[in-house]
């Protein structure tokens, strides 16, 4: 089942003890609270790992302005782009990003990158993570609680590394280079 950025944000403040809301924009401390750090706290969640429903590639098309001195070409990012994993697959190095714009030597280039993915597109492992970093989040300004909010920073903390973990099994491990060795003995 999808869950909504209202439900993963409700979820959170069940979690710190607080009443769920309905929507963000109820005249509550709670959802002014979950409005304000929500997109912030899912942003960076996602752009700290390469999440296998947020990773993406793409073709970037030339920018009409000058590229940074020592570069040759600028090119535009991707709508929703938050974090760079590559360029040309890694084998390109010398790119900068600057105001929005990857710089980069090359003429034409491939991006793999982390994008901001629609509430939809969360498996439940990331809603989990995203739910404990908001409950930590959401502690302080609505609870005032410190000895709280460093406990559901803790369990926020293990939430992302079982994510991370359950993630990290949905990339099979590559299949094994042509090894000579190997190859020899058969």
């Amino acid at each position: 089942m999808a869950l909504t950025a209202v439900q993963i944000a409700s979820q959170a403040l069940v979690r710190l003890g607080a009443l769920p809301i309905a929507d963000f924009a109820e005249p509550t401390l709670e959802a002014r609270t979950a409005a304000a750090l929500y997109p912030t706290v899912r942003d960076t969640l996602i752009a700290g790992h390469a999440w296998r429903f947020a990773t993406a590639e793409a073709g970037l098309d030339p920018a009409d302005e000058a590229p940074l001195p020592g570069f040759a070409h600028v090119f535009r990012l991707p709508a929703g782009f938050l974090n760079l994993l590559a360029v040309d697959g890694g084998r390109e190095t010398g790119w900068r990003i600057a105001a929005g714009r990857l710089h980069a030597h090359p003429a034409a280039v491939r991006l793999t990158y982390l994008f901001r993915a629609g509430e939809a597109e969360f498996p439940p492992w990331f809603a989990d993570a995203l739910a404990a970093g908001l409950a930590a989040a959401f502690c302080l300004p609505v609870t005032e609680n410190a000895s709280r909010a460093e406990a559901l920073a803790r369990l926020a903390e293990a939430a992302l590394r079982r994510a991370r973990r359950t993630d990290s099994l949905h990339d099979p491990a590559p299949a094994p280079a042509r090894f000579p060795l190997i190859e020899a003995r058969a």
